[in-house]
């Protein structure tokens, strides 16, 4: 049971790893661009429609924008 779940964990963090590295920085894709003018300016309303969960998703952008000063 235990070897189970540390295969999944060493699966997971692999693939994540593997994800993680070979991302380009770039903002590359819609769902980048958008997230990036969310955490200056994000207006539920008029930025619909989005999967649940987005404006958590912005809101910790924001979160780390405000207070570490990180900028996409």
């Amino acid at each position: 049971m235990k070897t189970d779940r540390f295969k999944a964990a060493i699966l997971f963090l692999s693939i994540f790893a593997l994800y993680f590295l070979t991302r380009t920085p770039a903002l590359d894709d819609a769902d980048s661009v958008q997230f990036a003018m969310g955490t200056q300016d994000f207006d539920l309303w008029r930025r619909r429609p989005h999967p649940p969960g987005y404006p958590l998703y912005i809101f910790f952008g924001w979160l780390g924008n405000t207070l570490f000063g990180w900028s996409p």
